[in-house]
């Protein structure tokens, strides 16, 4: 659940605009349809296995 949570957080961070206001709403507006969904009821195991920390950290690597 740990990296879940963590992938949750690196797709709202990767939300970037030249505004940092409108930066701020979309990445609000993205957790919140997120955790909407986290809600919801499932319907099973999710597919695959979660991503791990090197994965996630991919990203920020040149």
């Amino acid at each position: 659940m740990v990296h879940d949570l963590s992938l949750v957080f690196e797709l709202a961070a990767a939300i970037k605009t030249t505004s940092r206001e409108r930066t701020q709403q979309l990445r609000q507006r993205c957790l919140a349809v997120i955790m909407d969904g986290l809600r919801a009821p499932g319907n099973g195991p999710l597919p695959g296995p979660a991503p791990t920390w090197q994965e996630l950290a991919q990203r920020w690597q040149t």
